[in-house]
Formats: C-alpha cells, structure tokens, sequence
C-alpha cells in the first residue's frame, strides 16, 4: 500500500521539525523507547507500541491481541473527513493517522501525542512505515490552557489518562506539556483553511480540548469526532452541560458512530435526547462525528 498524498513532503517535514523540538529530538534517537516495548505487524505495517505483562486493555490489546487496525472507524467517518490536513489528537502510537495518511485521505496528518513511550513508538512507526512528511508527530497535550498537563499511567502501557493533578498519585505521576489548540496551531504555522478534519481522544479530556479551540471552531468546514464518555468528562472537571453547549453553538449535525442502529444524522438540538443511554447502559462511551451543514 503505497501513500498518494506525498507532494512537497520533505519540504513540509523539515517545516515541521524547526517547530517541533520533540520530533527533532525523536529523529536524533528513533529507536529509543523508553520502558518495555514490543513489535507487531498488521496489514503489511509494523507496529511499535509500550508493553507491560498482564495488559489487558487499550490499543496494546487491540494491536497484540486482536491485530485490528481501527479502519471501521475510518470507514465510518471518510464521507465527511477527508481533505488535505487532519488533526489528530490523542494519537497514540499512530493506528488512526498513519492508516489515514497511506489511504491518501489527507495530504498530511498531525498527530498529537503527550505521553513519552507512546510518542516514541509514534515517531518509531511513522519512519518505519515510510510516512515521514505525511505524518507529524509532535509531543504536546492539547487543554484549555497553556503550561504543563499531568498524566496519570495505568497499569496498560498505552493506556494513559491527562487529568487533574490532585487526582493522581506520585508514583503514577508524569507531567507533559500542554496548550490549548488555538495555541498550538499558530505556533505550528497551521493554515486553518486547510485542516479538513479534527479528531480528539483524550480519555474524557475532550471538554477542555473543545474549550480551547474557539479559533478552529469558528471554521465551520471543518468537522470533529469527539469521544464522549459522561463518567470521563465528569472527572475532567468539565460539565456535561457546557459540552453540549458548545456543541449545539458550533456544529448543525451529529452521527453517533457507535450507535447499533448505524450512522443516523440528526441535528445536535437532539444530541442531549440521543446520547441520554450512554454511560446509563452497557455503552459507557461512544464517539460523535460532529459538523456544519452548507
């Protein structure tokens, strides 16, 4: 499977890196990973991601396990996410943005990720999997402030929660970096006119995510896919109400993507009503596609 998208790659990557410390950084040292690490490979790709004995959940499980790619999801969402720039937040070790970069869907994708093992294996598998330049990682966690984030580490080795400090003890404690997305779009350069597409999934963080970004989301051609996860977004230390309003002020329609009756557009005055199961049933989350009609 070889990547359509790779006019001016180089020249976009080099652009990149005199932004990006932590992917300079990265570069100098692409095969250090800090902790346990273990190596798969899924659909002709090679997949570098944290391991820790008895992981029973997150990405690792899914990729070890299982060997699944997230394409589903991808599938789901191509109608309306597709275009020349992604903005993918909360990347992981790459399973949605390197996918996406080599379908062609996009001319490039940044991928954001805070977590030392998990952005190592990032950098790891986008040079290995030959999408230097289609895919950026940067080290950052995006919130609705500038300054430093805590990260809680759980017990799965790509399983990590950015959450409040007080909520975390010492020896699960890692602080990152952190700015909100209006922040670090202008500091990357990022033309908004471009950016098609913005994916956040930040373990419940996703309110504070919305709550810095008024500047991408007063461009209203661009659509979103947010988790959403009432027991998450709670210990975020965001309501649900000031969710749903910025929801209803800046997007016309939803599809609930994990819903079993199948993609349904509805208007987000009806997201309250629609997504009242969730966390209330089995269904403890479930991801939104969010946008403006016209």
């Amino acid at each position: 499977m070889l990547a359509t998208n790779h006019d001016g790659r180089t020249a976009r990557e080099a652009a990149f890196a005199e932004r990006s410390a932590s992917y300079r950084d990265a570069l100098a040292h692409p095969e250090s990973i800090p902790g346990a690490h273990e190596k798969v490979t899924i659909a002709g790709l090679t997949w570098w991601m944290p391991a820790q004995a008895g992981e029973s959940e997150g990405i690792a499980q899914r990729l070890a396990g299982k060997r699944r790619l997230p394409l589903r999801e991808i599938l789901e969402t191509r109608e309306l996410a597709v275009g020349r720039v992604m903005i993918d937040i909360g990347a992981n070790v790459g399973t949605t943005s390197i996918p996406r970069a080599l379908l062609g869907d996009f001319t490039c994708v940044y991928a954001l990720e805070p977590d030392p093992a998990n952005y190592a294996c990032l950098v790891r598998n986008t040079v290995f999997n030959g999408v230097r330049g289609l895919v950026l990682p940067d080290r950052v966690a995006i919130g609705d402030s500038n300054g430093e984030m805590t990260l809680r580490s759980l017990k799965s080795g790509t399983h990590h929660l950015v959450t409040r400090a007080s909520d975390v003890r010492e020896d699960e404690r890692v602080d990152v970096p952190c700015l909100t997305l209006d922040t670090w779009v202008e500091r990357m350069g990022i033309d908004l006119s471009e950016v098609a597409f913005v994916k956040s999934d930040t373990q419940g963080w996703d309110a504070r995510v919305l709550a810095g970004a008024s500047r991408v989301l007063a461009r209203k051609h661009i659509a979103w896919q947010i988790e959403f996860s009432p027991a998450m977004l709670e210990r975020s230390g965001r309501s649900m109400d000031e969710v749903y309003h910025v929801v209803e002020r800046h997007f016309t329609h939803f599809i609930d993507l994990r819903s079993e009756a199948g993609a349904h557009v509805r208007p987000t005055t009806e997201l309250r009503d629609a997504l009242a199961y969730v966390g209330k049933t089995e269904r403890r989350y479930t991801n939104i596609l969010l946008y403006s009609s016209g």
